[in-house]
């Protein structure tokens, strides 16, 4: 097996013999644990940028999965539980967790299992969140044996065959939910009668919902790309790229208010409870005794569902988390994760709050804010000293103001003079480092449980909001996805592959037949398919995620039988690979557009070649298209009139 899809971590060949990972994880982390707090303290006031940033990309989907919680259970869990839940496992897993970098929260998967859980209490007449607790017991107990026994050693069987069709599921799930919560704001909150101002207050509720939500989708997905706008300084390109989304929550929300003359629920808001008026969730273990002994039992399935959910889903995390692409230094600890992770679990249950484990795109996202530029570094003598702890400081001379004598920066600068020239970096070097650090996690930890302080403040969140974020969700998952890339290759025109290929491109489709990508992704969107299926089949729609599970081994085993194992190698490769786009004058061009069906480059038709030369505006304008020759005759001509003028 290729090594780009299925890379192998170091200890993946241990046996079964108890602990052995655990001890091994424990062993290779704790030598750092004193050098996570350093770097963190290091960055002195730096560090508030990676916290602030996690914590607004974590607070959001909390508050929309606790809607969705509340919605599906008819408030026996609600936003509170899922904030508690993920400020408490994200508050241990910054002081005792393996990975500081691994951001924890709760994910749309474990929601969609607790309203399947609602609805089977419901219909048996069993106490949900007694029996909710039960089942954390079991998945805490299963989870525990795993991490024991050394399970986490096949996680690099986890390919992106898998991985990007949970992914895309994640993403139909949010927009489904998005549309049935816009679809619920024309719907009446009782069965009562309604005159007809309150039936057309209705109705304007409704609109205006699809507006707002529609308002925050497009408002984010322009914050977001914010990065590469030619306007305003790179400061504030890059304020508006981390935290725009945040404030646009915010502007939507108060517009929500703008409509004078409404009546309550108008705009409608969050179920977010007072904190200390939550029903007696937090004594759950008192009614314990509620249960019989099939109900007890019937726990264990979903709790073992939760159990293979959070192996696949915290491990991804953990893994996307700390690709080799971002060159982290300290070792990993999915053992020993893992059996925190059971502890948490556990700690839910008795606090009758949900379970939080790794989040996507949460991890990923901490690990980039944590980056430091080598270049900005070179000249600060505090960033120079992370640098230099970080030991990326070899082949980078220090250009900064002088340092202070004795300080590890001057001895630096002193092996610097003694040289002749600084040794070069290897070709490998990146521009960046990653400060591997605690502090920035437990900061957005604590951030989260304030929130929960701040009630006051979150009830007047209209939902339509928190809808349009469920669209952002699902639309910002895409980019990136290659099964989703593929599946836009799939409808387009096989007669303008070959802009497709002008274009910067995945690697693949200079390598692998194109019959072969179409069957590959076929493949993919039946198993997409099934999946979704499972999610409406009832109670029994619990199972989905045994279903992902199960495409594991399917990948392993089966489809080599169908796929050659260089394709294989080829589209399921770990790495997103990306190459620069060709010219129809290059070596290969004609052979590679050959290969993806298309002969030869099909000439334009009058009509594209109008809508390229046509700019639009208030009256329809040809572009008349300029050589660079005019461009320097015309600067050549203006030059000596400009010196005519002047001699003048």
């Amino acid at each position: 097996m290729d090594a780009r899809a299925t890379p192998e971590l170091p200890g993946h060949r241990m046996g079964w013999k108890p602990f052995e990972g655990i001890k091994m994880d424990v062993r290779n982390r704790w030598p750092y644990y004193k050098s996570d707090w350093k770097q963190g303290f290091n960055a002195s006031y730096r560090i508030l940028a990676p916290a602030t940033y996690v914590f607004f990309a974590n607070i959001m989907p909390s508050l929309a999965f606790g809607q969705q919680l509340s919605d599906g259970t008819d408030g026996e869990l609600n936003g509170v539980n899922v904030l508690a839940a993920s400020a408490m496992a994200g508050f241990l897993q910054s002081i005792f967790g393996g990975q500081p970098l691994l951001i924890i929260g709760v994910a749309e998967p474990l929601v969609l299992v607790y309203k399947f859980m609602y609805t089977f209490c419901n219909d048996n007449d069993v106490d949900y969140q007694a029996f909710a607790t039960v089942t954390l017991f079991w998945a805490g107990g299963m989870m525990a044996v795993m991490a024991i026994l050394n399970t986490c050693k096949y996680i690099h069987r986890f390919s992106r065959f898998s991985g990007e069709i949970f992914g895309l599921l994640i993403a139909v799930l949010f927009a489904q939910q998005a549309i049935v919560g816009l679809v619920d704001e024309f719907k009446k909150d009782d069965s009562s009668s309604e005159d007809a101002q309150e039936y057309s207050w209705r109705l304007f509720n409704g609109v205006w919902s699809i507006l707002l939500a529609l308002g925050l989708l497009l408002t984010s997905l322009l914050c977001v790309q914010a990065r590469g706008w030619p306007f305003y300084k790179g400061f504030i390109r890059k304020f508006v790229a981390e935290y725009g989304m945040a404030v646009m929550v915010l502007v939507w929300s108060l517009i929500a208010y703008i409509p004078t003359g409404r009546p309550s629920g108008v705009p409608r808001t969050l179920d977010f409870p007072d904190l200390f008026d939550t029903g007696d969730s937090w004594r759950v273990v008192t009614r314990l005794s509620n249960l019989v002994s099939w109900q007890v039992f019937a726990a264990m399935v979903p709790g073992f569902i939760i159990t293979v959910l959070y192996f696949f889903d915290h491990n991804v995390s953990s893994q996307l988390g700390q690709q080799k692409d971002f060159g982290l230094k300290k070792p990993h600890a999915y053992h020993y994760d893992f059996l925190l992770l059971s502890f948490y679990t556990w700690f839910s249950g008795l606090l009758g709050i949900l379970p939080a484990n790794g989040s996507l795109p949460q991890s990923p996202m901490h690990t980039r804010a944590c980056a430091v530029l080598k270049k900005d570094a070179v000249k600060n003598e505090a960033l120079m000293e992370e640098m230099i702890e970080h030991g990326e400081h070899h082949g980078h001379t220090y250009r900064g103001k002088m340092p202070k004598r004795g300080s590890r920066v001057a001895l630096v600068v002193m092996d610097q003079e003694k040289m002749e020239s600084p040794p070069l970096p290897p070709e490998d070097d990146k521009p960046f480092f990653i400060r591997e650090q605690r502090l920035s996690g437990l900061l957005q930890s604590l951030l989260m449980g304030a929130c929960l302080f701040l009630y006051p403040v979150l009830q007047k969140i209209p939902r339509s909001v928190l809808w349009g974020y469920f669209l952002f969700m699902a639309i910002e998952s895409l980019p990136g996805n290659q099964f989703w890339e593929r599946i836009l290759l799939l409808i387009t025109d096989p007669k303008k592959r070959h802009t497709v290929l002008k274009a910067p491109h995945m690697a693949f489709l200079e390598t692998v037949p194109i019959r072969t990508i179409i069957y590959f992704t076929l493949l993919q969107l039946l198993a997409l398919g099934i999946c979704y299926g499972i999610t409406w089949a009832g109670v029994a729609g619990i199972v989905f995620p045994v279903f992902i599970m199960a495409l594991v081994p399917v990948r392993e085993y089966i489809l080599p039988r169908f796929f050659s194992l260089p394709d294989l190698q080829e589209l399921d490769a770990l790495e997103y690979e990306v190459i620069e786009g060709m010219n129809e004058a290059d070596e290969g061009f004609d052979a590679v557009l050959s290969a993806m069906g298309e002969d030869e480059v099909e000439p334009e038709t009058v009509q594209e070649i109008l809508d390229e030369e046509i700019r639009p505006g208030f009256r329809a304008q040809f572009a008349h298209s300029l050589q660079r020759s005019d461009i320097r005759r015309r600067r050549t001509s203006f030059e000596l009139e400009r010196r005519n003028s002047a001699d003048l």
